[in-house]
């Protein structure tokens, strides 16, 4: 009896869209091109008491209707060198990564 020869082969997986990562359909027509939300990059210091993002980047994540309302800070934001940051206001949010 002769051995069977051995195959290394790749499976393929499912085709997946490069810009949602969801299922199979062309960049272009990717439901993601119609969303209401943005992504921003920016750095998150885990040790941080607050995170602060530039206002041009809330007006990118967020639409004008679905703007969180922003508190008055309680206290005074202080960056390098203990300068004052001009703080427009506070919220809470959930980050997902």
């Amino acid at each position: 009896m002769k051995a069977q020869p051995q195959f290394n082969a790749k499976i393929k997986s499912s085709p997946r869209c490069y810009k949602c990562g969801g299922s199979p359909h062309p960049k272009r027509e990717c439901p993601a091109n119609n969303a209401k939300y943005s992504n921003i990059t920016f750095k998150l210091d885990t040790g941080a008491d607050v995170t602060a993002i530039a206002e041009s980047d809330l007006a990118k994540v967020f639409p004008k209707d679905k703007m969180p309302i922003l508190q008055q800070p309680e206290k005074p934001l202080l960056g390098p060198g203990k300068t004052p940051l001009d703080v427009i206001g506070f919220t809470r949010l959930q980050l997902k990564y």
